[in-house]
């Protein structure tokens, strides 16, 4: 049954028609306002969660939002439903959350990770689903950051899930989580241009990604303009550009491709 007739069926019979209506209209008004109110007050939630972990280092800055609008764009390609569109960039915005049991150190060291530190960094989805699924109204992402790290092959972490074993939602963000890691560059590794993070990605395809998300990066790259698939320090610069200085978007891609 529809919300409408359930919340009119709460309204006795002895008040006047129309009375019945506007009330169950102001109700329902109330409810659809409240809702949203909440959707907002937990996408707050999200994006500052992801921008604590991302700033632990220069080089995470930003990173969270950008896998988020990459995982998006993703599945709007893939033509997943709004809801899970949605569903993935809220978890996108978060999925990193666990990477606070490791030091901004071992997050930054520019050689490789002891084996200590390497058993920590495996566990951040498990800490990460864990931390979110604590909270009500944000369980719905624990799966997708609990598998962001599981490979198409079976050869990930933490439970080693291979092909349509891992949610769909997961394998978007595998792949969006890789794309800006590569084109924004990591301690142990330099940024790469976007036609070398293609290569790479096809390379990697039906290995440690699943080959339809990888099919509809390629779809992407070619829609999208100039700038979309970018480092997320420069897009934080272009940003802060942006907000701080005022000028339009065109120009303050203009200025960051001058001092490159």
């Amino acid at each position: 049954m529809p919300i409408q007739n359930q919340i009119k069926r709460l309204f006795t019979t002895n008040k006047p028609l129309a009375d019945q209506d506007q009330g169950t209209d102001t109700l329902i008004n109330r409810l659809q306002q409240e809702n949203h109110d909440l959707r907002e007050t937990n996408l707050a939630l999200l994006e500052s969660l992801g921008a604590v972990v991302d700033a632990l280092t220069p080089y995470t800055l930003y990173h969270s939002i950008q896998v988020a609008t990459y995982g998006r764009a993703l599945a709007q390609a893939m033509d997943l439903p709004a809801s899970a569109q949605e569903l993935i960039f809220r978890a996108g915005l978060v999925h990193d959350v666990g990477m606070i049991t490791l030091s901004s150190a071992a997050i930054s060291k520019p050689g490789p990770l002891s084996d200590q530190e390497m058993d920590l960094l495996r566990l951040h989805p498990t800490v990460g689903s864990e931390i979110v699924g604590r909270i009500q109204h944000l369980r719905d992402l624990a799966p997708l950051i609990h598998y962001h790290h599981e490979r198409f092959d079976g050869a990930g972490y933490p439970d080693r899930l291979a092909g349509s074993e891992i949610p769909i939602g997961a394998r978007i963000l595998c792949l969006s989580d890789g794309l800006d890691a590569m084109l924004t560059g990591r301690p142990r590794r330099p940024a790469r241009s976007l036609k070398e993070v293609m290569g790479e990605v096809q390379r990697c395809s039906g290995a440690q990604f699943d080959p339809l998300v990888v099919h509809a990066f390629f779809q992407l790259a070619e829609q999208k303009p100039d700038g979309f698939f970018a480092s997320s320090n420069q897009q934080a610069s272009r940003d802060m550009l942006i907000d701080t200085v005022g000028i339009s978007s065109g120009k303050a891609n203009k200025v960051l491709q001058e001092n490159e």
